[in-house]
């Protein structure tokens, strides 16, 4: 829906009005399950419309610019053990500020797996997708799907998140737990976890 319609909030309520569908009893599985596929079939008309009819069409939706301006990004930290990685390296560093720039310089993921060959990609601080995921109680099924994409994850000190305590996002138990989840999803996925600075 980010890429398809041309409204600022896409929860289902905001779907289901763009598309003038009835949602009775929302929060309701049965009757949000409803609303989900009229809103799908409204939406594979669009995509009739552009003339797409496979994933990888609807992929390259992505490219857009303006999905720039509306998808999530994160902090990644890519590290390189070799020469191809630094060319590799370099190559993502040019797509990003030349393709894929919108207020700072974007990697895509599809463009980060193109070119992931010498390099090493850690899951950053609390800006990152993992800790992010963990934060919003993403469903632990994607957080593991999500994880794959990291070679180590990342644990920063408790000090260089206070600020989250500060503003009332979280109390200081609850970001202990998070480094606890994120030391928990390393260990479960055989991946390095590593204590950093930042």
């Amino acid at each position: 829906s980010r890429n398809l319609l041309p409204i600022n909030k896409h929860k289902l309520n905001n779907l289901c009005d763009y598309f003038n569908i009835k949602l009775e009893n929302h929060h309701r599985a049965t009757d949000d399950a409803t609303a989900v596929a009229h809103v799908l079939l409204e939406m594979f008309k669009l995509l009739e419309e552009k003339d797409i009819r496979s994933l990888s069409e609807i992929n390259n939706l992505t490219k857009e610019d303006k999905n720039l301006k509306t998808s999530e990004s994160y902090h990644i930290i890519i590290l390189v053990k070799n020469q191809e990685g630094l060319k590799n390296l370099y190559k993502l560093i040019s797509i990003s500020h030349l393709d894929h720039f919108y207020k700072k310089p974007r990697i895509l993921k599809s463009q980060l797996m193109k070119y992931r060959e010498g390099l090493i990609i850690g899951s950053a601080c609390e800006s990152g997708e993992i800790f992010q995921s963990i934060l919003n109680n993403v469903d632990k099924s994607i957080l593991l799907e999500r994880a794959k994409l990291y070679d180590y994850l990342e644990i920063q000190p408790l000090a260089n998140n206070e600020f989250m305590i500060r503003n009332g996002t979280i109390d200081k138990k609850g970001l202990i737990e998070i480094n606890k989840k994120i030391y928990e999803l390393g260990k479960k996925l055989n991946k390095p976890v590593v204590a950093t600075g930042d």
